[in-house]
């Protein structure tokens, strides 16, 4: 599953650095692969967000699938806005290999998935903290500046608990993904 991810995330930021269908304002190209990718990793979160709420076997995941719908849900929005204000036009459907994953988890047992679903938690928000934190640098447009700052501190939220949950899910092994 880790590699399906980081194979996932490699492919989506590589098109969407090379995408010639980027039409934009005041965004620099990176900029505007940086808003594609978001918007896209946003439409994939909010869509697991709503299989664990569904899918889930236990209660914590349910609720944590709840609350990344609507958090991830609100980042889309905000992007089409941003997105918008600089002639650009996101993706409103999940990328092939974010349909290939989200099928594949959909597929698994609840007993299965929550243990699943909250691996890809931890791995996805690990590297969103990290690209996010790289952004905050590197972009220079003041609203997608502002965005990324305001999502930072929810994006280290996430994967605290997702670490949380993933811990108590598998008994423990949560040095897995502290390094600790």
């Amino acid at each position: 599953m880790k590699q399906i991810l980081l194979s996932l995330l490699s492919i989506l930021l590589i098109c969407e650095i090379f995408s010639p269908s980027i039409a934009q304002g005041s965004l620099s190209r990176p900029e505007a692969a940086f808003v594609e990718a978001a918007a896209a990793e946003a439409l994939f979160q909010t869509e697991l967000g709503s299989l664990a709420e569904v899918k889930g076997a236990d209660i914590t995941v349910k609720y944590f699938g709840e609350s990344m719908a609507n958090i991830y849900s609100k980042a889309h929005e905000q992007l089409q806005t941003l997105a918008k204000e600089n002639n650009m036009e996101l993706p409103q459907q999940m990328a092939n290999e974010s349909q290939k994953l989200y099928d594949a988890l959909s597929r698994l047992k609840s007993d299965e998935f929550d243990e699943e679903y909250m691996t890809l938690m931890v791995e996805a928000h690990t590297a969103a903290v990290a690209t996010f934190e790289r952004e905050q640098y590197l972009v220079t447009d003041p609203a997608l500046k502002e965005w990324i700052s305001a999502m930072l501190p929810v994006l280290r939220s996430r994967l605290q608990r997702a670490k949380e949950i993933f811990g108590v899910l598998s008994g423990g092994s949560l040095e897995l993904y502290t390094g600790r």
